[in-house]
């Protein structure tokens, strides 16, 4: 699907005329990564699964209007790029029911409903419909990651009881725990404050708070989510900014950001002695209190069910113990296909659902880091962030899904979003005009 088009929503006419700050936009980004965290639930102790299907309800009510409304405008026929949603969701719902009649048959009635929990994706619309900027978002995402930040702050001081619901077990030791609470935002803020720092045209309070919340970032992310893979994500998006950073090869910045990255080389061994002790151990590949052969063990349960439905996948069906039910065979074997990653998506929805995640997480990055390239500084930030927090996790063991897991849907939905609106962005760029050949 291409788009020759203008964007046209939000209207972007130049890099001078980008829309400003919209918060209460900003706010609905924000609620929404809360309500997908189940923080709700947790927070007024009602049950998650109703809480989560009485939010989506309203979510797809608005969603199917937003549709409607742009149907009626014109804009899906218009603009093919934005029906990438709808064509996930239509992946998703074409696998289960082949999978569910063909190789793992059971009523209609069983599994359907179930598929409820894809439709976050659908918040794409809304956020189309309400003329959501790229800022409206990045700004949305980066205060929610914040307010993650703090909830594990309040975690690790022992102050809220409540959070214990997204503890999860240590990798240094059976009685110790860590905590992840949306996970997705806290890595993209991380590295969005990062960002900030690099940024010109940027007042000083705001970097000097940035600062101070990556540092908090980075410790929360060595003490309390503990995730190996998450702080290679991190230094790798780093490292992707700096070399998008035009800035990062004049003289001054180069020597000042060269210093800056040589100081946390030398400190990464003392932050890091826990994680560095553990690639001593003999038996790191054998160990199931590492969760590393727990992935080696997941990845070849849910590979002969690959192979069993011949590239096809075994699709979604209610996690409720029914007969036929790959997921919940699999959560009583403790294997998780949630982390398997992008391996995921190719055993659960085929080789046609995993190359779609593929296609729309190269879709981020490319149009990301295009677009950086083409603007400038005090804009190329935002664009440069999404590519650089999607190439951070491609370099990773267990590459980011975004796409096909309930927990991460809803970002990716985002993030669809942000590579069409860079994409149109990209294309109402001036382009330079050539000159004419000479004698």
């Amino acid at each position: 699907m291409s788009m020759t088009h203008a964007i046209p929503m939000p209207m972007v006419p130049a890099v001078a005329a980008v829309p400003g700050l919209c918060w209460w936009r900003v706010g609905l980004v924000v609620l929404f990564g809360l309500f997908h965290s189940e923080l709700f639930a947790v927070v007024s102790g009602a049950d998650e699964v109703l809480v989560r299907q009485a939010g989506l309800g309203l979510l797809t009510g608005a969603a199917l209007a937003s549709l409607g409304w742009l149907l009626w405008r014109g804009t899906l026929l218009q603009r093919p790029y934005v029906l990438w949603p709808l064509v996930l969701l239509c992946t998703i719902l074409t696998v289960s029911l082949f999978a569910n009649t063909a190789f793992y048959p059971k009523p209609l009635k069983d599994w359907l409903p179930a598929h409820y929990i894809y439709l976050p994706v659908l918040q794409f619309y809304v956020l189309l419909a309400l003329r959501t900027t790229d800022r409206d978002i990045v700004w949305g995402l980066i205060i929610t990651g914040v307010i993650a930040a703090l909830l594990m702050t309040v975690y690790y001081l022992g102050l809220w009881d409540a959070l214990r619901y997204y503890a999860r077990r240590s990798i240094f030791g059976l009685d110790v725990s860590r905590i992840v609470i949306m996970k997705y935002e806290f890595f993209f803020a991380s590295l969005g404050l990062f960002a900030i720092l690099l940024t010109p045209h940027l007042p000083m309070w705001l970097k000097t708070l940035a600062g101070a919340l990556l540092a908090l970032c980075l410790a929360l992310q060595i003490q309390v989510v503990q995730s190996r893979q998450g702080l290679i994500a991190m230094f790798v998006g780093m490292a992707v900014l700096l070399l998008v950073d035009r800035r990062s090869l004049h003289v001054r910045p180069f020597l000042v950001r060269g210093a800056v990255v040589l100081i946390g080389l030398l400190c990464v061994p003392l932050a890091l002695d826990q994680y560095l002790e553990l690639l001593t151990r003999r038996d790191l590949l054998e160990s199931r209190e590492l969760n590393v052969a727990v992935r080696f063990h997941t990845f070849d349960h849910y590979a002969q069910h690959f192979i069993d439905t011949m590239g096809v996948g075994f699709g979604m069906s209610a996690p409720s113990g029914r007969i036929n039910n790959v997921i919940a065979e699999g959560r009583a074997l403790a294997v998780n296909f949630t982390d398997l990653g992008l391996y995921g998506a190719f055993m659960q929805f085929g080789v046609i659902g995993g190359l779609l995640a593929v296609f729309l997480t190269f879709q981020a990055i490319f149009w990301g880091i295009r677009t950086a390239r083409a603007l400038p500084p005090e804009h190329a930030w935002r664009p440069a962030l999404l590519g650089a927090y999607f190439i951070g996790w491609l370099c990773v063991p267990v590459q980011i899904n975004a796409f096909t897991l309930p927990s991460s849907i809803h970002f990716g939905a985002l993030a669809v979003y942000l590579a069409w609106y860079y994409r149109g962005w990209f294309h109402r760029l001036p382009r330079p005009t050539p000159t004419a050949p000479r004698g």
